[in-house]
């Protein structure tokens, strides 16, 4: 069952217990994003290993790991399967073009739990592609709009001379990372609901 609420809220809660940190992973972000852009293969290669990067550094947070900005280079590790997976998306967009993105805007939904499977499970790309799907097949109109919302809030920095975006886009990490957590089972992690966190905090 999606928890389309839950799951955003969390996400928010993430980006608030650590957010300078995730703000200085944004920043480096960007950076390495503008400088890929530069060039042809990085503007390939790069953004696709800096998903991972982000998911990796959300994952070790919700299992009550510190935010730290090295963890951004830890998608490089994974250079192999971020490649192939940017390949795959990259060889669907080429013809959505033809029909406004529309195929790609309800293809992505599918695999938004690939790199979650790969980094935390060490799934193959093909198997983690194939065990996304499942999930998000059981409840696909749900997930469909869990993505856009997500990503449309993530984008709402922008408005703010873009500068926003350091603190907004993070959100499509930290909410999947909760998702992938319900979806999947995540050994360890914690919950990031408002209520959960002053309860865990009082006992301390």
């Amino acid at each position: 069952m999606v928890k389309l609420g839950d799951w955003i809220s969390e996400g928010v809660n993430m980006i608030k217990d650590q957010l300078w940190s995730w703000v200085l992973v944004m920043l480096l972000y960007f950076i390495i994003y503008i400088v890929a852009y530069s060039t042809c293969f990085g503007m390939f290669l790069v953004p696709g290993i800096l998903m991972f990067g982000t998911d990796i550094i959300a994952l070790k947070q919700i299992r009550g790991g510190r935010v730290e900005i090295g963890d951004m280079f830890s998608g490089f590790g994974l250079i192999l399967p971020a490649l192939g997976f940017a390949c795959i998306i990259f060889l669907i967009a080429i013809p959505s073009m033809l029909f406004l993105g529309l195929p790609l805007l309800f293809i992505i939904p599918l695999w938004m739990f690939v790199p979650h499977l790969i980094i935390d499970r060490k799934m193959g790309l093909i198997d983690a592609m194939k065990a996304s799907q499942n999930v998000v097949m059981q409840d696909y109109w749900w997930f469909l709009l869990m993505n856009f919302v997500i990503r449309f809030l993530a984008g709402m920095g922008a408005y703010a001379c873009y500068v926003g975006l350091l603190v907004t886009y993070p959100l499509i990490s930290t909410a999947l990372a909760a998702a992938y957590r319900d979806c999947f089972g995540c050994e360890g992690a914690y919950s990031f609901k408002t209520e959960d966190m002053k309860a865990a905090r009082g006992m301390q």
